[in-house]
């Protein structure tokens, strides 16, 4: 028999400044929460909370459902090839100055 995981609610905010003052008072980074926080063993080792627009949002789930994948996914798979670019970038802008400085000299 399967045990049943412990629900938590998901409040709903009419705006920015609701969800703002919300999450000032909830998070288990507040100063006084006296929540608990969830240990669940996660296959990835950390997580990255981050705030889109519903438009953003919306635009995030769309390209993830044409690539057949979730949007989670997707999101880490566009910020993990962003990455590469800029560290391919900057080796090649490095090695580009190490041969100016060889011929200036």
């Amino acid at each position: 028999m399967e045990k049943s995981k412990k629900r938590y609610p998901n409040p709903k905010f009419g705006s920015f400044e609701e969800e703002e003052k919300y999450w000032q008072e909830h998070s288990p980074l507040a100063e006084e929460y006296r929540g608990v926080v969830q240990r669940r063993r996660q296959v990835r080792s950390s997580y990255l909370a981050l705030r889109l627009s519903g438009e953003e949002l919306k635009w995030l789930r769309n390209a993830a459902e044409r690539a057949g994948i979730g949007p989670t996914t997707m999101a880490r798979n566009l910020i993990l090839k962003e990455l590469k670019i800029e560290d391919d970038l900057l080796s090649r802008v490095e090695a580009l100055e190490q041969k100016v400085e060889s011929i200036s000299r």
